[in-house]
Order: C-alpha cells, then sequence, then structure tokens
C-alpha cells in the first residue's frame, strides 16, 4: 500500500471513529435526557401501551397481619390468615370490582364494588353478623380505591402521563447499591413517593406517612417484584406485591393470573336498587389518612369503618359510670379530687367525647387518671389524648415502653393534642406480681393484672364500693346468655383468688351483669 493510500485509510478510519462517537455520544443524550416519569413509562410497556391500558383483571392469592392485636405489646404481629381476591378494574371510568374470600374462624366470602365516586358490599363484612348488602361508608370507599392503587400502580402513572405537572422531582437516592429516582404525587394526606430505578426504569417501591388511632404516624412502604409483560399488551405487572405497615410486613400478595384490556361485563359495577351511598368528606379524608389501618381490620374481620360519636352515660351506683353507646365501652368512677377513666377505645376523638363529657358531668372535677385494660388498639388507642390532657396514664408495667414510645411519636397526618403539649406525660404502672391502687375514702379504684393469653399486659379493674370489676376481651357480659363460657370462669376463677366482694361486673364489650345473675352462667 503506498503512502496515499495509507493516508486515505486513516482519514477513513478517522471518520468512522468520529461518526461512531457522535452516535455513542447521542445516544448517551438520549438516555440522559429521559426523564424519570418516561424511564418509568417505558419500563410499564411505553406511552402507547400505558395509554391503552383501559381494562384489567388480577387473581392473587396473599397473606395478611396485622399490628398490636397480639400477646407482646409492640413485638408481635397476628396473622391473620390467607385469602384469595381476584379484582376487575375499568381504569377509564375509576370502577373497581373485588370478590375477595378470607378465612380467619370462620371462612368470609365478599364482593366489594367501587362505581366512579360511590361503593357498596355483598357478602360477610365483618366477623360478626349475617351475610348483607350494604353501601360502603366514604372511609372505606377511599381506602380501597388508596388499595387498588397501590397494589396496581399503572393506574398512578398513567394520572402522570396523562398531566406529568402532577409529579414533582424529589431527586435521587442511593439504595443497596442502586440509584433511584424519586417522584412525589399526591397521596391525599400525605406525598405518595415513588422510586424509580434509575438504569432499568422498573418502579420499586412507594411511600408514605398514614395514620393509625393507636401508633399516630407511620410509615407505609409498598414493594414490587417480578415485573413482567402480560401477553401482546406490552404492560408489565408485578407478580408480587408486598406492603410494609411502620416497618413490618403486613400484606404480601401474589399473581396467579393477570388479563389486560379483557372485555368487563356491563353490571359488574351496577350498584344494587336500594343502596343509597352517601358521601362524607370527613370520612373520605380518614380513609386516605388511615387506608392501611381500615384494610387491615376489614381483613382481620374487625371493622374501622365510621367513628364512633354516640356517648352513653348508663349510673351503675352515685358518680360511677358505665359509658356505651358503640362497640367499645368505658367505666368513669368519680372520686374526691378528679374522675377515673377505665379504658380508652378507638381513638382521640372517642376521648374527646368521653372528656368532653366528663367536664359536663363533673365540672369542677379533672380527669386525674386513665386506666387501659391491655395495649390492643381498639381498647388503648385514645390513651394518648387523655395523657396529653394531663391525666396519669396506668397500664401494665409490660407495656410503659411501649406507651411512652406511643406518646413520644409525631402526629403530622392529624396532629392532637401531645403534638403540642410541652408539660410532658406521667405514666404510673401496674406490677406484674402485684396491684395498683388509685386511692380514695368513697371510690378506690384496685387495678390487677389478669393471667390469660389474649394480651401479656391485662388488667381488670376494681371499684369495692360498691364493689364493681370492669373487664374487656376475656369475658363481655350478656345477662341473656346461657353460659359465661370459658373467659367467664376465667374472670369468676381470679375473683375468688383476689378474694373480691363482687356485685356487678362491667364490659369493656357488652353491658353489665349482677353476680347473681353471673354465677347462675357458669357452666
Amino acid at each position: 500500500m503506498n503512502r496515499m493510500n495509507r493516508i486515505l485509510l486513516y482519514i477513513t478510519l478517522a471518520l468512522l471513529a468520529v461518526g461512531l462517537t457522535a452516535a455513542v455520544v447521542l445516544a448517551q443524550d438520549a438516555v440522559q435526557t429521559a426523564t424519570p416519569l418516561e424511564k418509568a413509562v417505558n419500563a410499564l410497556g411505553g406511552a402507547e401501551a400505558l395509554a391503552g391500558l383501559e381494562t384489567f383483571s388480577t387473581a392473587s392469592t396473599g397473606v395478611r397481619w396485622v399490628l398490636d392485636e397480639g400477646l407482646i405489646p409492640g413485638d408481635d404481629l397476628v396473622r391473620i390468615g390467607a385469602y384469595t381476591a381476584t379484582v376487575q378494574i375499568d381504569a377509564v371510568n375509576g370502577n373497581i370490582h373485588i370478590a375477595q374470600s378470607a378465612k380467619r374462624w370462620a371462612r368470609r366470602d365478599l364482593i366489594e364494588v367501587v362505581a366512579g365516586d360511590a361503593g357498596y358490599m355483598d357478602g360477610l363484612d365483618g366477623r360478626f353478623g349475617q351475610p348483607s348488602q350494604q353501601a360502603m361508608r366514604s372511609d372505606r370507599l377511599i381506602s380501597t380505591i388508596k388499595q387498588q392503587m397501590l397494589l396496581n400502580p399503572h393506574l398512578i402513572v398513567q394520572e402522570l402521563l396523562d398531566d406529568p405537572s402532577l409529579a414533582v422531582d424529589a431527586g435521587e437516592v442511593l439504595h443497596d447499591g442502586a440509584v433511584y429516582h424519586r417522584l412525589q404525587v399526591d397521596g391525599g394526606s400525605a406525598p405518595l413517593t415513588l422510586y424509580i430505578h434509575a438504569g432499568s426504569g422498573a418502579l420499586a417501591k412507594i411511600t408514605t406517612t398514614e395514620e393509625m388511632p393507636l401508633r399516630r404516624d407511620v410509615e407505609l412502604e409498598v414493594y414490587y417484584y417480578g415485573w413482567q409483560p402480560i401477553g401482546e399488551s406490552g404492560v408489565a405487572f408485578p407478580a408480587e406485591v408486598y406492603i410494609a405497615l411502620d416497618g413490618e410486613i403486613v400484606v404480601k400478595e401474589m399473581r396467579s393470573a393477570i388479563a389486560v384490556n379483557p372485555a368487563l361485563a356491563a353490571d359488574l359495577f351496577a350498584i344494587p336498587d336500594g343502596i343509597e351511598y352517601v358521601d362524607d368528606e370527613d370520612l373520605a379524608a380518614r380513609g386516605a389518612a388511615n387506608h392501611q389501618y381500615l384494610q387491615m381490620f376489614a381483613h382481620y374481620g374487625f371493622i374501622r369503618d365510621g367513628i364512633q360519636t354516640n356517648v352513653v352515660a348508663n349510673e351503675l351506683a352515685p358518680g360511677i359510670y358505665h359509658i356505651t353507646g358503640g362497640s367499645h365501652n368505658s367505666l368513669a368512677v368519680e372520686q374526691a379530687d378528679g374522675v377515673v377513666i377505665i379504658e380508652t377505645p378507638l381513638g382521640g376523638y372517642r376521648s374527646d367525647l368521653i372528656m368532653e363529657w366528663a367536664a359536663a358531668t363533673f365540672p369542677d372535677k379533672p380527669i386525674s387518671h386513665a386506666v387501659i385494660t391491655h395495649h390492643h388498639e381498639d381498647h388503648a388507642a385514645g390513651l394518648r389524648e387523655f395523657a396529653a390532657a394531663g391525666a396519669t396514664a396506668v397500664v401494665h408495667e409490660a407495656a410503659a415502653d411501649f406507651f411512652a414510645h406511643i406518646f413520644d411519636a409525631p402526629a403530622t397526618i392529624s396532629p392532637d393534642m401531645m403534638s403540642d403539649n410541652t408539660a410532658g406525660y406521667v405514666i404510673e404502672t401496674v406490677p406484674a406480681d402485684g396491684s395498683l391502687t388509685i386511692d380514695d375514702a368513697t371510690h378506690a379504684v384496685e387495678i390487677y393484672p389478669l393471667a390469660q393469653t389474649h394480651a401479656a399486659d391485662m388488667v381488670i379493674a376494681y371499684v369495692a364500693d360498691p364493689g364493681i370489676v370492669f373487664v374487656t376481651d376475656i369475658y363481655s357480659p350478656n345477662p341473656d346468655a346461657d353460659s359465661a363460657g370459658a373467659g367467664g370462669q376465667l374472670i369468676a376463677d381470679a375473683i375468688a383468688a383476689l378474694g373480691l366482694d363482687v356485685a356487678w361486673i362491667a364490659g369493656g364489650h357488652g353491658g353489665v351483669i349482677s353476680w347473681e345473675d353471673f354465677q347462675a352462667q357458669l357452666d
């Protein structure tokens, strides 16, 4: 090869190298200019495929757990059990049809339907009662919609695809050796943060802050695994979804079948005649803020939809009132220098109502003590409110650290009195091997630990004059029952061992029963 040919070859190779370098630069620029949302859309199958996702269905099996219903305060989850669910969604019109079957104690089959801004249920919703058709309450409706949006985040990304301005770029974060883009979108009560893998664009998780009445602010995390395109649609769905609440996995869902754009029956989302949905903005806000709490307890079989605002005070003896009006009861005991409230159920809103009643009934006396029978959410969720108002919180010694954590927890979703409390709080404990007395010349309140398997921190309360025992969960007084059951026998044995002189037993659930009628029910 002569010199001229070699020069031409070098020039040609150089031009090729420049061209290849330019192509690489252009390709890199194209990658670098892809926004986090564009990456997420591409990973889900692309803008065209995602825009064309009008209907879809999933068939799943899963397992659920519940917080703060176990033996040890703060340390254990209760396994609710397995469930199956077939979900059909009309993404265009915002319609959802959920057919699920769950088993704890007994099998419960339930259909939930969201038809735009309304919803109803058909089947057995809770542990108690009979199958029926009923309108959803607004908190259940919103929590159900939010649950399906988190289990199927395509619904969120579709909204962002229509209007990218709904998302705020929250920057990048390094996690487990990988970089993730973060996009924040409106979550109703707090922003939802989407974590998008910087390389693959896959949506790895969504996080937000929600509220539990007992724990107050809790972190909600939803994790997605096994993204795969479905058929010719190209739209990717996760094979597994996990939901964690306050650092504990409470949902594990595995998809067994997914269909994209199936034809859905015309009447699938129809609400039956006679079922009237009532929109309540306050409950809707509660549904967004307490979404996972409501869903968790719905699956548990103990429904938390709505709030219980009816306060009925039944005077059992002068200065002693059984406070009812809903599913959970309290006992108010007037003393010389204050009022003792035994049991603070359901949440701070219920505590506020009881405090208002106490202020009207005993206008010159503060609430000096608030006693809980055990740490379970439904019986103790209002204790924080009483402690913030200055009452001494009385708990079993096994629950002292747990409630100190509860009282110190932030409450940004629904700020309460403790949020602004600068005076601190007082916790007094019932020793596991002894008792605690809130002394008074007329109505001394004695609190005793109760050995059983329901909760390690269970106590019963006793007012010696006139001989009233307050007990919850282990036994629910019912004068019309044929038998007090094993729980009643356990209470009878405890009363005998303590040598208490009892005239009445009042329940955290149920009503009040005389000692004579109670003894007649013992097997």
